[in-house]
């Protein structure tokens, strides 16, 4: 079946890069930009991505006047293929990275108002963390309008990019390195990123509807949501959010099935729902519910995410 595949990419598309060697000036511009953008399909495919990267970014900058629709359609292209050379990578990928940070701001920036513009902002806002940029993240995140789907998603990262922002820096001042912001701008990431994260919880959950199980990018949010409220003393806020839902809670989506072995990332992992745990025991302790506290404690020594 692979090689029924690979035969029939090979043959598409050398049909379509011999069409397009034929063109002449009185060919149909609309047809020459529709062959460009299935040519990066086929090359994409074939995991060319790098002939794919260069024709689709051709196209959604070049044909715009000509087929707007083949334009808009090779930025998706563009992404995807840039995605397929960052993870064909080997583990130097500051080249790949680069390129698509470079694809994504060119796609906000030609096609601002679509939702495959806050697609691409929303990737370049990823790109920007991988790149230990995350005030970038952040700023960028921001720019998602409230009318697009996934407005909570961009919130919440952005709130996510304030705390790492807030965290590095801490960490830069403990190894006796001075941030280059004020104090209290440091201090304000902390705020913003607790009231991003909440706002984007809050819009993300209301997007799922009552009595859904929150997605693992609303756990993550609510964990760290969690670690700025015990930090600031609100453990009574802690304990309400991880509980709240009953058998749609955070707490209940870390659970596995009894004997099953827990993956090494992800929500359900040793490493996060121990984080979890700590911070709902913390919460018990500090509001003094020892029965509770008991109960979780056993419950993070069964995870194996104890200190």
């Amino acid at each position: 079946a692979r090689q029924a595949i690979d035969f029939q990419l090979n043959e598409v598309g050398r049909l379509f890069a011999l069409a397009l060697s034929l063109r002449d000036e009185k060919t149909d511009t609309k047809a020459v930009a529709q062959a460009r953008y299935l040519l990066s399909y086929v090359y994409m495919r074939q995991r060319k991505s790098f002939d794919a990267i260069i024709l689709a970014q051709y196209c959604m900058t070049t044909d715009r006047l000509n087929d707007p629709d083949s334009a808009l359609s090779a930025t998706e292209i563009a992404i995807e293929a840039a995605v397929q050379a960052f993870n064909d990578a080997g583990t130097d990928k500051k080249f790949e990275l680069d390129l698509l940070k470079g694809i994504c701001e060119l796609i906000v920036e030609q096609y601002p108002q679509s939702a495959r513009g806050n697609e691409a902002r929303i990737r370049l806002g990823q790109v920007y963390r991988d790149l230990n940029e995350p005030l970038n993240a952040a700023n960028t995140y921001l720019t998602v309008p409230s009318d697009y789907s996934e407005y909570g998603s961009a919130r919440m990262q952005a709130g996510q990019s304030y705390w790492l922002a807030w965290v590095m820096a801490m960490s830069d001042i403990e190894s006796g390195v001075q941030p280059e912001k004020d104090e209290e701008t440091v201090k304000k990431w902390k705020t913003d990123a607790a009231g991003l994260m909440l706002e984007g919880i809050t819009a993300a959950r209301a997007k799922l509807g009552a009595n859904a199980k929150p997605t693992p990018e609303i756990a993550a949010a609510e964990v760290s949501l969690a670690t700025i409220n015990n930090m600031n003393g609100q453990f009574a806020e802690t304990i309400k959010r991880l509980n709240a839902g009953g058998a749609n809670s955070v707490l209940k989506l870390l659970e596995v099935a009894k004997g099953q072995a827990r993956p090494e990332t992800g929500i359900t992992s040793s490493a996060f729902a121990g984080q979890a745990y700590r911070l709902l025991l913390r919460a018990y302790v500090g509001t003094q519910k020892v029965a509770e506290a008991l109960q979780t404690m056993n419950k993070l020594e069964a995870v194996g995410g104890q200190d």
